[in-house]
């Protein structure tokens, strides 16, 4: 499977959640898909009535950047090539109208040479003088986020789980770091630490380091998934957002009031915390849900909204 920014994808799950995108997207231009069952997909997925044609792409495993942008100018051009052997059954589709427009939709291009490569096949086809062809027709790439309006309702409809996986590498020499940077929020989880581990704990100092070093670690892999989801889903991410401010309130009256051991209090938040969570964003998978709890209550931790004294 490729890991995407949303989650790991083949091919065939990869053309499923487009298709669906390309529904929504280009409704007004009456979109068609074109099936592949009868007479195969004659080198494209869909069109619309407008001039656009798509082409899905997604390798089945992750690759180098090398390697992923040559089968992607691979996949170009093949499915270019099938234009010249399949354009009298094209136009049939087409009807009057020409390709203005041929979009290759793939998870992400890591290398802007790409761009290059479609303008010189582009100009290639033009001078073929295809019957199907526009004028001023030209080949492009579109990645997820060209789709980032569609993505939940497709990801919603086909019932798959949003999986942003971490960007960034926190090692020991980072967190050290960053406690150092951040004294005050470091001081912080030390004092609350303190207050959930019993006095007579073996190993107490020890063990309140670790935690503090795991709340910092949660933290900052939380923190990059969620700009992540911010950038891909920026709607969602604002109803996180808002749901966590409201969330929040009650958290930091329920420390107030609380009579129970810390021990449980810190658990039960954590816990409350996932629950509704997977309720408002069923959409997200397990593993998600518990990153970005984590993040939030280690912020929570590392701030000052759970407290236990």
């Amino acid at each position: 499977m490729f890991q995407t920014s949303i989650g790991p994808y083949d091919g065939n799950s990869w053309e499923s959640l487009i298709q669906i995108c390309l529904k929504h997207k280009y409704a007004d231009e009456r979109y068609r898909r074109m099936d592949a069952t009868v007479h195969g997909d004659l080198g494209i997925e869909g069109y619309t009535l407008s001039g656009r044609v798509f082409q899905c792409y997604c390798p089945d495993d992750d690759t180098t950047t090398a390697d992923l942008t040559d089968k992607q100018k691979d996949k170009i051009n093949k499915d270019l090539s099938k234009l010249v052997k399949n354009e009298h059954d094209l136009k049939s589709h087409l009807m009057d109208n020409k390709i203005k427009d041929w979009i290759l939709i793939t998870p992400e291009y890591r290398n802007k040479d790409i761009h290059a490569y479609c303008n010189k096949k582009a100009t290639e086809y033009r001078d073929k003088k295809l019957s199907i062809l526009h004028d001023d027709f030209f080949v492009h790439v579109h990645e997820l986020d060209d789709y980032a309006a569609q993505i939940p309702i497709a990801l919603k409809h086909l019932q798959f789980k949003l999986d942003i996986k971490e960007s960034i590498d926190i090692t020991s020499e980072y967190i050290s770091d960053w406690k150092d940077a951040e004294i005050s929020y470091t001081q912080n989880a030390i004092r609350k630490y303190g207050s959930v581990l019993p006095p007579n704990k073996p190993n107490r100092e020890i063990k309140i380091e670790s935690l503090t070093n795991h709340c910092v670690k949660n933290y900052l892999l939380g923190s990059d998934i969620l700009r992540q989801w911010e950038t891909r889903l920026p709607e969602k991410y604002e109803s996180f957002v808002r749901l966590i401010s409201s969330f929040e309130h009650s958290v930091a009256t329920k420390c107030m009031i609380s009579d129970e051991n810390p021990n449980i209090l810190y658990r039960d938040i954590n816990n409350d915390l996932k629950v509704v969570l997977e309720q408002e964003f069923p959409e997200l998978s397990k593993t998600m849900i518990n990153t970005i709890s984590d993040q939030v209550v280690s912020k929570w931790m590392l701030e000052c909204h759970i407290d236990f004294e």
